[in-house]
């Protein structure tokens, strides 16, 4: 009995593509993954092209694929299926997001990946909505500002959702903002409801749905939960029409709906210098 086509994630846990493109272009070049999860068991993923439905890649820093590091591209384009989350928050090159490429360089970027690739196999994310201060008393500001230009560049682009999420108050990142001499400020839900209808409502006025990933947003006009890993998407996207997973991943949690998928990254070593707000961890 032939073994079920996966769907393989790279990754959620850590961004590959931006820091560690030479590490990912060898495991797909030998065809195997050495994965090291949250618990610290060490797994072994075969990545034979043959055994992958579909090729997911999360990033924000899309350069290194772009630009063929590594043979990063050739050996990506070397799987059927390939399905690009580019997470574009605005906040990137400023105190929140410093080692992330700014706005104008991530959508230049997403023009690239849309180019090469289709506007079907691009998932934008505007995740996460943040709120914070520079200092105590200081303005509120927020990322909320750039997302009129993020929906223009996706209607240009043929790019009809848009996935997002209010931040979470994740410990570590607490530590980073306070570190930074920032304050990290957390809307009531009155006013995430408030706020999400004005985004939804900009964003029905041009064709594009929300997305909600794993916060559930019943009710609101225009918004639907993710799946951020789609496995229907997937079996639609697939060139030989080919099945792959569709049911619920069991590994993740509850409130996400995401098709299940064999993650080949690791929270260890984690981004050199993560955005203030991840609940990651440092690079060792």
């Amino acid at each position: 009995m032939n073994e079920p086509l996966r769907i393989v994630s790279a990754s959620r846990r850590t961004d590959l593509t931006a820091w560690f493109p030479e590490q990912l272009s060898g495991m797909l070049g030998a065809e195997r993954a050495e994965v090291r999860g949250p618990f610290g068991r060490l797994t072994s993923v075969d990545l034979n092209p043959r055994r992958v439905h579909t090729l997911a890649l999360w990033s924000k820093n899309f350069e290194p694929l772009l630009a063929d590091r590594f043979s990063l591209r050739r050996r990506v384009e070397g799987y059927q299926n390939l399905f690009f989350l580019f997470t574009i928050t605005g906040l990137g090159g400023g105190e929140v997001e410093p080692s992330v490429p700014s706005p104008s360089q991530a959508l230049e970027q997403l023009r690239a990946l849309v180019s090469l690739y289709g506007p079907e196999r691009v998932r934008l994310r505007f995740d996460p909505v943040l709120f914070y201060r520079k200092g105590p008393g200081a303005p509120l500001r927020s990322n909320l500002e750039f997302f009129p230009t993020l929906l223009d560049q996706a209607c240009s682009l043929g790019i009809r959702a848009i996935v997002f999420s209010f931040a979470q108050p994740y410990s570590r990142g607490k530590r980073r903002f306070s570190k930074a001499g920032m304050e990290w400020v957390f809307p009531s839900p009155e006013e995430e409801l408030s706020t999400l209808k004005t985004l939804a409502t900009m964003a029905g006025g041009r064709g594009v749905t929300l997305l909600s990933c794993a916060q559930p947003r019943e009710g609101v006009e225009n918004v639907s939960s993710s799946r951020c890993l789609d496995g229907d998407l997937f079996n639609t996207l697939h060139p030989q029409g080919l099945r792959g997973p569709t049911s619920k991943d069991p590994g993740q949690r509850r409130e996400c709906l995401c098709s299940q998928a064999v993650e080949i990254g690791s929270y260890a070593p984690g981004c050199p210098r993560p955005c203030l707000y991840c609940y990651g961890s440092l690079k060792t």
